[in-house]
């Protein structure tokens, strides 16, 4: 499926985020930190899936130093509400008028609480759009 024909969460497409030139990443990770964006920028979609049969969080993160998953404070967490062990549960964020900016860059860690450092136990996808 082409971004420009996804239908994406109510049915309304992903053109305002082709209107505004975003780019697109996908990471799969294990509980692990990752980058969306190595510089700074702003986020304008996140969609997170998750195939655990826990609850996870995807902390999000605006420094340029080493990240601590569990004493480093993320900018943003939010739930990403557990599956039933085969199929994904997701959380998707859209901002496609007022993104989130990030000073330094836009780096994530899955976890298995809000602030914490336990990682999840199977891969969680994030799919993001960034300028």
């Amino acid at each position: 499926m082409s971004v420009a024909t996804s239908k994406g969460v109510g049915g309304r497409g992903l053109m305002p985020y082709l209107a505004i030139d975003c780019k697109a990443t996908i990471n799969a990770t294990v509980g692990q930190e990752g980058y969306i964006k190595a510089t700074g920028g702003r986020l304008y979609y996140l969609d997170v899936e998750n195939v655990n049969a826990v609850d996870v969080w995807i902390q999000l993160f605006d420094t340029d130093g080493t990240i601590t998953v569990g004493s480093t404070v993320p900018k943003l967490s939010l739930l990403v509400p557990a599956s039933d062990g085969t199929f994904y549960s997701g959380r998707t964020l859209e901002l496609p008028v007022s993104p989130i900016l990030f000073e330094n860059n836009i780096r994530f860690a899955i976890t298995t609480s809000a602030t914490g450092a336990g990682a999840a136990t199977s891969n969680t996808i994030v799919n993001a759009l960034y300028k």
